[in-house]
């Protein structure tokens, strides 16, 4: 097969545009899709379905711990709804009122038809900055022709669907920006950057923590100062902390508990995981775990390493949530895919090479 050329690239201009579409494209079946019943649970469609987490009980903090807990984007959106002129409100509330699409085909409630809006932006600025996230994320691990490097954004967009599985929240796609842009920053050792990104990511939502855990593995192989380590490490876990208190005494009255967990979700995924176990779906596992683990030794040592969060994601998800709501796995994505491209770029000879830490230190 012939390589790409590494004069090939897409002016700025085109680039952007076709990123753009991908991620409209993305966010419009995130918005319209219609999930099947499960569990009991009927009609859920787009990210307004599920009554313990309805969109303005979200938006205005009168949802269910614990979704009521992943509060960035509610407060965003409150603080932008509350710029708009009240002209302009109630027009586009009218004009809510009067749309079957809205009424009907979303089932959005009219009365908070800005806030719809607003979230739809800011959701469409998280994956785009997904987008550049993992463009970062891919050059500092990766050297290869620019045309890859381009793309690469697009094909992770395009596998996002597949985790629209049971439900979709509107916290989704900033964990998954916050948690790929934090992987870019330990990286590149961006800690103004990076605290900032990780106080947001925790407001968003807990995993966030997980980035933690990702850096102190990270430090620890490349036989960093263990007194800065701990330095680092402590100070997240405090933020962390700090910011869940604060989230808990403030939604302390809102009705469900601190966390979904129990007997039954343990029971029930060990049924489902039972379940899975069909040709088809041991087949995609096989070719998943062959391009994760091709070549391994010449992938880069920081997705290795961030491949180890996939244990207390399964665990988690196990004792509570759903093992098979992929959705629950957002956070290990950008790794994994990143580990994916690595090998595709091996068969189909795209000139992806690792780029040593010896590299990175001329690099930078």
């Amino acid at each position: 097969m012939k390589p790409y050329s590494e004069n090939h690239r897409f002016p700025r201009l085109l680039l952007y545009l076709i990123y753009c579409l991908c991620v409209a494209g993305v966010l419009l079946l995130f918005t319209v899709k219609n999930y099947e019943s499960f569990d009991g649970i009927k009609n859920l469609r787009g990210f307004d379905g599920f009554r313990r987490a309805r969109f303005p009980d979200m938006i205005y903090g009168k949802a269910y711990k614990p979704w009521v807990f992943r509060a960035l984007l509610p407060i965003t959106v409150r603080s932008l709804t509350y710029l708009v002129p009240d002209p302009i409100k109630a027009k586009a509330i009218n004009y809510a009122h009067e749309s079957i699409t809205i009424n009907e085909t979303l089932g959005w409630d009219p009365d908070y038809f800005p806030e719809y809006v607003i979230a739809l932006l800011v959701m469409f600025l998280s994956l785009l900055g997904f987008v550049f996230a993992l463009r970062s994320l891919f050059s500092e691990n990766f050297e290869s022709p620019v045309i890859v490097k381009d793309l690469i954004p697009v094909f992770a967009l395009l596998g996002l669907p597949v985790f629209f599985k049971y439900y979709s929240y509107i916290y989704d796609f900033p964990t998954l920006f916050f948690f790929t842009l934090g992987l870019a920053l330990i990286v590149r050792n961006r800690w103004y950057f990076y605290y900032p990104v990780f106080i947001l990511g925790c407001i968003n939502k807990e995993t966030t923590i997980l980035l933690t855990v990702i850096f102190a593995i990270h430090s620890f192989k490349n036989g960093e100062n263990r007194i800065r380590i701990a330095g680092h490490v402590s100070l997240q876990c405090l933020i962390f902390f700090m910011i869940k208190f604060l989230l808990m005494f403030i939604y302390k009255d809102n009705p469900g508990w601190f966390v979904c967990s129990g007997v039954w979700f343990l029971s029930r995924n060990m049924q489902k995981i039972a379940m899975l176990y069909t040709v088809p779906n041991l087949v995609c596992y096989m070719v998943i775990a062959f391009l994760i683990f091709y070549h391994w030794s010449s992938k880069p040592a920081f997705l290795k390493q961030g491949l180890w969060i996939i244990i207390p994601l399964v665990l988690l998800a196990m004792y509570m949530g759903y093992v098979d709501e992929l959705r629950d796995y957002y956070e290990i994505y950008p790794i994994v895919f990143l580990l994916m491209t690595h090998s595709i770029g091996d068969i189909l000879d795209l000139k992806i090479r690792t780029i040593k830490r010896s590299d990175q230190r001329a690099k930078k």
